[in-house]
């Protein structure tokens, strides 16, 4: 891991060597050791692939508001859920 990832696992969560994590590129997922911590550079072994689970999530929004014109807004302009 490199950049401003690397720098702030190391420098603002202060990782260190042996900490275990899951990494993740978004296909799959590993079972990462720290095996070494530099300035903007943090080295992982990789120990294992996890078993990946897909959740569905369905959302339902409810809006509940009194004045006609507010609801009208809110329909035309739905929420950026990113």
């Amino acid at each position: 891991m490199e950049g401003e990832a690397a720098h702030h696992l190391g420098r603002v969560l202060r990782a260190q060597t042996g900490q275990l994590y899951e990494l993740s590129d978004g296909e799959q997922v590993w079972l990462g050791r720290i095996e070494s911590v530099g300035r903007d550079r943090i080295q992982f072994a990789l120990l294992e692939e996890l078993p990946v689970v897909h959740v569905d999530v369905n959302v339902t929004l409810l809006l509940a508001v009194v004045k006609f014109d507010v609801f009208e807004w809110a329909i035309e302009r739905p929420p950026n859920l990113e």
